[in-house]
């Protein structure tokens, strides 16, 4: 399993190579000539060293000349001719040959127990080995033969067989034998496969170990010679590992193979296509009841279904295990073990970690590798400077320095030789990782055995629930005949025969069942015992080599430090040298900056501007705001953020305006910043009564200024905004403002009411809040062209809002339902956030466990709820999508704390059931990936960051009870620190106290994520595929009628993040997908409205990083990042669409110092466009470079037309 083609990749190199063939000096006065290396068959002859003209110690090994004639030893030339013609005496390959402690403990020495592993009688493997019957399993001498039964062409067809010798103690050899016996078969793969199968047939629910693959094994031998060396122990250590099992070990198939003479009297495995044709011919017979293939005998329910030979009974499992996953009726028989349902949780969780171990443990010998084929460059390098040195040599010193030179190639190839070493012992150590790993296939399986038990038991349980429901059905059918009906009757007696065979099958199933149970259970025990010892070997093996041999190391550079400091300081340049040699090795992996901070600031600098300069985000969509002057304004909050952090958020008091009072049509937030100074970029939030109204992030100012403005329609909060007690506004903007920074944010906060102006122009859809059927967006426009003023009075049932009495005439009811429930705003809105108004009303999530919950109860004749979340990440998590994993960063021992890898989902739930979740936007706040990209036009939703909708009305039926329920929020795989909270928006019945409702399916499977990594030291690459599938549906009955809403909601996620160049160059790539559905019917067909909606946002970011003077470095970086949305709504016989398109591109660099930016240069262009089903478009382009706006340009048409 070791060696060149083991999993570490432990690779043979040309510098290895000519590091056999290099001499070896314990002193520099020693003769220096060559020493072959023990693995090679000769060494150099005496006569080819002497025509070389001297020591061949001044020519490149890969001009020395091999005799197969020549002596085995290194020295057979003659002493006194190599004396007389060099001042060095020869060296013995004995004296850098180190052996491995576990040889020295177990009293062998020298080169011949260089390779051997750890001997079994000093490894805890050994116990299970004295405890098997089999003393000794050998696999060697691979033949190629012919194959004679189904080739049609003689000569054809071969295959490989292989010698297997086995030694036996004679209580298992048979009655009658004394003292071991040793047994000599041959056999093929196809006889290994055949044990394979009939071990998992026989011993389910036990961890059998894993057969090698054939392409790994046979291939190789019919094409490599080496195999007995090299290729042999995959087969060898499989037998070995049956033969140790407890269970398995002391088999009669186990036995069979290894002992009986010519061919293997197992029944070969059946192959698939045979099977699947007996299958399909039993099928009709079972179909139609004929014969006794209709009936499942109590001894095939011990064995799986799969295989092919029973359709009917997949199909019948197949059904179950459907019914099981997306039914709502729960089977009569369930894994209710909890120890066992833990266990199987570790047994993942530990799979995960010998994966992350592997993966460490493959860097670690590839490290050692490369160090000591480092060792050997550095060793040729010496040799060629002595050549020089010797034979350009006119001066005593000259001698002196290429003695010294000879010292340091002497030690150097001692010492890669000595990591060669070292990384072959490692090797071995470390191979238990990947037996262990290799063994959850074992685990799996032996699982998997589990639920197939229990998946056939609840199928027969199912059969005789349907058998006896058909008995009762004849019975009762047959009892209304006077007399009774004879066919009927007969009918019954057959099935009452059925119930009878299926009983006894079950009671057989049930049996198999506990077997197993038992089986995985003591195999479990087994396994944690054996894991302990296994692993406390391997790391006292381990560690005990890694000591020994740093010592033996260290003691080779220590002489060759005391040597070359007696002599002339005219040599002391070479320790200096081989310093230089080492440090330009490893000293890049020191310097490398990989996941360099990707969150800055503006050192202090002279201002581009006199003026306070104006940021813009081009993705707010003014053009959807009303043109026109409000009808009036209240200043809602006023305050100087200075230094805030750690306090309250600012306050003021709440009234609706006196001067325009509800109902109004429109209702804008309007927020104003300004900022002098220095600063990093801030979070803020906006709330009112603890419903949050708008989330927003601070630009970064400079000496001179910043501002900027946002306004967001927060028309759909029409229910807090309207209450004639008023409430409380509160705004949260955490800053710090000390020597260094200075910057306060001054915010003022007002709203702007509209009342009804029917003559004002729009472009074709009327508001920029969400879209009625509540899709998950904070950005999209209002869809429906026919609306009400907000606060007024709700329409009778069948009215038609904006349309002529005659058209509401044609109508149908059904379609004059719905319109008016989708174009209003929610009746009231609960806030689902902290009740700790201290520090704001945001939950902190610190990690993937931490779940926030907010008790609520709701009013008994809610019959629609949506829930709109607020996100935003930070601190670690600020740039989630480029996180790589954390065995990058333990295996690279780097100091920071983003990672975790690149995929998170926030996710609710009620009551701790999944109800529905997102894909967070990728926000880049000003600060964030280069600040110089940002100034003065900021990322995407910077300004205004979206919030995102799930809709709930589906669950109603679980939150009309009129108790408190529990809803949460969190996020997969987030680590510190997230800030959410969310608004349920939920809409009454005014004509009812209540309603009633009910949640008809649910269908909520578990997220699936894929991940893959290569990693080599600093570089690698991880790539993460995610997909989720929902789908609710429920119904409301109310004084509107009784619907039902069903919602799908898709996710796709797919990304990568590489590193090259030693870490210096990482390149982000992320593509996600959202989709949701949304319908509402009366009845089952009768579908009243329905809507989707497409979210999609690619990103692309790669930047390299080199270092530069003064403690900074230089980076550059490109971005590409687009928004995609696509809303389509059915309602009220009018098909309404959107679609917006945002893009962004930046590229610059930056030279940065700690997190400073102190000089760079940036360019950005966004584009924007906008288009709808009325034909309206809008569409702007900016373009940014160096902190100044170049181009600002926008077009509006109404000439586009969709179909």
């Amino acid at each position: 399993m070791m060696g060149p083609e083991t999993p570490f990749g432990f690779e043979s190199a040309p510098v290895r190579e000519e590091m056999e063939s290099l001499a070896l000096s314990g002193a520099p006065s020693s003769d220096y000539r060559s020493a072959m290396s023990s693995s090679l068959p000769a060494a150099v002859s005496a006569a080819s060293v002497d025509a070389g003209g001297g020591d061949p110690l001044l020519y490149p090994p890969h001009h020395l000349h091999f005799s197969p004639s020549s002596p085995a030893s290194g020295d057979g030339g003659d002493a006194s001719s190599s004396s007389a013609s060099s001042f060095l005496e020869p060296p013995s390959y004995a004296d850098v040959v180190f052996s491995p402690f576990e040889s020295q403990n177990n009293g062998g020495s020298g080169a011949a127990d260089q390779g051997s592993f750890i001997r079994r009688d000093c490894s805890p493997r050994s116990a299970r080995t004295a405890a098997s019957d089999y003393l000794k399993i050998a696999v060697s001498d691979p033949q190629k033969e012919q194959e004679t039964a189904n080739s049609l062409v003689p000569g054809g067809a071969t295959y490989v067989t292989y010698l297997i010798n086995t030694r036996v103690r004679s209580a298992a050899a048979g009655e009658g034998e004394t003292g071991p016996i040793e047994f000599t078969v041959r056999r093929r793969f196809r006889d290994v496969v055949t044990l394979a199968d009939r071990l998992a047939e026989a011993y389910r629910g036990f961890f059998i170990p894993p057969r090698p693959d054939k392409n790994v094994v046979e291939s190789q031998v019919m094409q490599k010679h080496e195999f007995v060396e090299q290729r042999r122990s995959a087969l060898e250590k499989y037998l070995w590992r049956l033969a140790e099992h407890p269970v398995i070990g002391k088999s009669d198939e186990l036995r069979v193979f290894l002992q009986a003479k010519g061919k293997l009297p197992l029944p070969t495995t059946t192959d698939v296509a045979s099977r699947m044709l007996d299958g399909a011919v039993r099928l009709p017979k079972q179909l139609f009841g004929e014969g006794p293939t209709s009936q499942l005998a109590p001894q095939d329910v011990v064995q799986p279904a799969k295989g092919g030979r029973d359709l009917l009974r997949i199909f019948k499992e197949l059904k179950q295990a459907v019914t099981n996953d997306w039914g709502g009726v729960k089977p009569l028989l369930v894994e209710e073990d909890k120890e066992f349902l833990e266990r199987k949780e570790k047994m993942q969780d530990l799979e995960q970690q010998l994966s992350t171990a592997s993966q460490q443990a493959e860097s670690l010998v590839k490290g050692q590798q490369d160090i000591g084929e480092t060792m050997g460059e550095l060793g040729l390098a010496f040799i060629k400077l002595t050549k020089f040195e010797t034979e350009e040599g006119v001066y005593s010193t000259q001698k002196v320095r290429a003695a010294d030179a000879k010292n340091v190639a002497t030690a150097a190839v001692k010492a890669s030789r000595l990591y060669r070493e070292l990384n072959a012992q490692t090797v071995k150590h470390l191979d238990t990782l990947h037996e262990y790993l290799g063994l959850m296939l074992a685990v799996h399986s032996a699982f998997s055995d589990r639920a197939s038990a229990l998946l056939t038991v609840q199928t027969l349980m199912s059969d005789l629930t349907a058998l006896n429901t058909r008995i009762e059905k004849l019975e009762a059918a047959s009892s209304k005949i006077f007399g009774g009906d004879s066919s009927r009757l007969r009918k019954v007696e057959e099935l009452r025969e059925t119930i009878r065979a299926t009983e006894n099958a079950k009671i057989c199933a049930i049996k198999e069942y506990e077997r197993i149970k038992e089986n995985n259970r003591s195999e479990l025990d087994r396994l944690d015992r054996e894991r302990h010892d296994d692993f406390l070997s391997m790391l006292k093996g381990f560690v005990i080599n890694q000591v020994g041999y740093s010592e033996k190391i260290a003691n080779v550079w220590a002489t060759v430090a005391e040597e070359t400091s007696r002599s002339k300081p005219t040599s002391l340049f070479l320790p200096l040298i081989f310093i230089s040699a080492l440090c330009t090795h490893f000293c890049t992996r020191v310097s490398a900056t990989p996941c360099p901070t990707e969150r800055y600031r503006f050192a202090p600098r002279a201002p581009r501007a006199a003026e306070p300069q104006e940021f813009l985000d081009p993705t707010t969509r003014e053009f959807l705001l009303p043109q026109r002057p409000p009808s009036c304004s209240l200043p809602l909050l006023r305050h100087d953020f200075g230094d805030t952090y750690g306090g309250p958020p600012a306050t003021a008091a709440y009234a609706p305006p006196p001067g325009c009072p509800a109902p109004w049509d429109r209702v804008v937030l309007d927020l104003s910043v300004a900022c002098a100074g220095e600063q990093y970029d801030r979070i803020a939030a906006v709330w009112l009564d603890g419903a949050e109204l708008l989330r927003t992030s601070t630009a970064e100012p400079s000496e001179s200024g910043v501002f900027w403005r946002v306004r967001k329609d927060i028309t759909r909060y029409a229910a807090l905004l309207r209450r004639e007690e008023g409430g409380v506004a509160s705004m949260m903007l955490e800053n710090i403002v000390n020597d260094v920074f200075t910057g306060v944010y001054h915010v003022n906060v007002s709203l702007d009411f509209y009342m009804e102006e029917k003559e004002e122009p729009t472009p074709g859809l009327e508001s920029q809040y969400h879209p009625q059927l509540m899709l998950p967006t904070s950005k999209g426009a209002s869809l429906i062209p026919n609306k009400r003023i907000l606060g007024e009075s709700k329409p009778q049932l069948g009215q038609k809002i904006g349309l002529s009495s005659s058209e509401a005439d044609m109508s149908t009811g059904a379609e004059a339902k719905v319109p008016h429930l989708y174009r209003e705003p929610a009746d009231l809105i609960i806030p689902i956030s902290s009740n700790d108004s201290q520090t704001g009303f945001w939950f902190r999530i610190q990690n993937e466990s931490d779940v926030h919950l907010k008790s609520i109860q709701i009013p008994k004749n809610a019959y629609r709820a949506v829930l709109e979340m607020y996100v935003s990440y930070h601190s670690n998590d600020e740039f989630w999508y480029s996180n790589p994993p954390n065995s990058y960063i333990q295996q690279n021992n780097l100091t920071t704390e983003r990672g975790n890898g690149s995929f998170r989902e926030v996710y609710a739930t009620i009551d701790g059931r999944f109800v529905g979740s997102i894909m967070p936007f990728p926000v880049i706040f000003t600060g964030g990936i280069n600040p110089l990209f940002w100034e003065p036009v900021v990322a995407f939703g910077a300004f205004d960051l979206p919030s995102y909708n799930l809709d709930l009305t589906p669950f109603l039926g679980l939150l009309l009870d009129g108790r408190p329920h529990d809803l949460g929020i969190g996020v997969t795989d987030g680590i510190a620190f997230w800030l959410v909270d969310a608004n349920l928006h939920l809409w009454l019945d005014s004509q009812s106290s209540y309603v009633t409702a009910k949640l008809l399916h649910y269908q909520a499977p578990n997220i699936s994520v894929s991940r893959h990594s290569i990693l080599h030291h600093l570089d690698g690459t991880f790539t993460i595929k995610a997909g989720r599938k929902s789908y609710f549906s429920g119904w409301v009955n109310s004084s509107i009628g009784n619907l039902t809403t069903d919602v799908n909601y898709k996710l796709k996620f797919k990304s990568s993040v590489g590193f090259t160049d030693n870490g210096n160059r990482k390149e982000v790539q992320m593509n996600a997908k959202l989709k949701t559905g949304v319908q509402i019917k009366e009845g089952p067909k009768a579908i009243l409205a329905q809507g989707s909606y497409k979210f999609k946002y690619p990103l692309l970011i790669v930047s390299s990083t080199l270092p530069a003077e003064n403690n900074t470095y230089r980076m550059t970086t490109n971005l590409s990042h687009i928004l995609s949305e696509q809303t389509l709504v059915m309602l009220d016989r009018v098909r309404t669409y959107n679609s917006i398109t945002d893009q962004q591109k930046a590229d610059g660099w930056m030279l940065v110092q700690d997190h400073s930016v102190l000089a760079g240069s940036a360019a950005t262009l966004q584009t924007y466009q906008y288009l709808d089903h009325t034909g309206f478009s809008y569409s702007r382009r900016v373009t940014a470079e160096d902190g100044l706006l170049l181009s600002d340009n926008t077009t509006m048409s109404s000439e586009l037309s969709f179909q």
